[in-house]
């Protein structure tokens, strides 16, 4: 444990908070999750404020095993079809 800090933001009907917290390790930036229906966003946290500063939607429904390198989100999306397979992807985190 380094420190505490209250996060500030708005309650939103639509989006819910999973209360996970990703922390790019490389970059030492820090970010948290939010939910609505299959959509998942990103919301950059100014770890001095506890502000959310900059918001980012993965793309693509219910993606899995988020991680956050170098500025990129690494996850993980299963394609419908046949036989569903996982595949990973990469999005710039701008």
């Amino acid at each position: 444990f380094v420190a505490a800090l209250a996060i500030s933001f708005f309650p939103d009907n639509e989006w819910k908070w999973s209360g996970k917290l990703l922390k790019d390790e490389a970059d030492g930036e820090v970010y948290t999750v939010f939910n609505r229906q299959e959509e998942v966003r990103l919301s950059q946290i100014d770890i001095e404020s506890g502000r959310l500063t900059k918001d980012f939607i993965i793309p693509l429904p219910f993606p899995e095993k988020i991680l956050i390198h170098h500025g990129y989100a690494y996850f993980l999306f299963k394609e419908c079809g046949q036989e569903p397979k996982r595949k990973l992807y990469k999005m710039k985190l701008l």
